[in-house]
């Protein structure tokens, strides 16, 4: 993984799902490679993380504004050149259905994909502004 450059503008990198087990362990090996992290997770811990590589906001992803205006305020913390979804996950009631997908009910399934699909897509739009504006370098989504 390429390190950011001292003399540039920070970069950055946004995690969605920070706060749990995987985002939080992606948060640890982006700052490890120089990077400055920008976490998004829906649980207070996410705001908890305590170093100056790291900001954290609570925010719920199925909000699209809230997304909007969060990314909006954290572009003046650097460049951003990576965009990391992990946020989503099993809701109540999949794991019951491991043995037969076909008892998933359609109102579960619909609510599957906003927590983990729909989701992505709001992070994944709300984003992009700032990675426009990040102009040179890799950047990936």
């Amino acid at each position: 993984m390429p390190t950011p450059q001292s003399d540039a503008p920070r970069s950055i990198v946004l995690v969605t799902g920070a706060a749990g087990a995987i985002g939080s362990a992606t948060v640890g090996v982006f700052i490890n490679a120089g990077f400055h992290v920008v976490g998004l997770d829906r649980a207070d811990s996410v705001e908890s993380i305590a170093t100056d590589h790291y900001s954290g906001y609570r925010v719920d992803l199925e909000d699209e504004a809230l997304v909007e205006r969060t990314l909006a305020a954290a572009e003046s913390l650097g460049r951003l050149e990576h965009v990391i979804g992990i946020a989503g996950g099993a809701l109540q009631g999949e794991p019951s259905t491991t043995n037969d997908p076909f008892a998933v009910t359609t109102q579960l399934f619909r609510t599957s994909l906003e927590a983990n699909l729909v989701t992505q897509f709001v992070a994944a739009r709300a984003s992009v502004p700032w990675l426009r504006r990040s102009a040179g370098g890799d950047r990936s989504l």
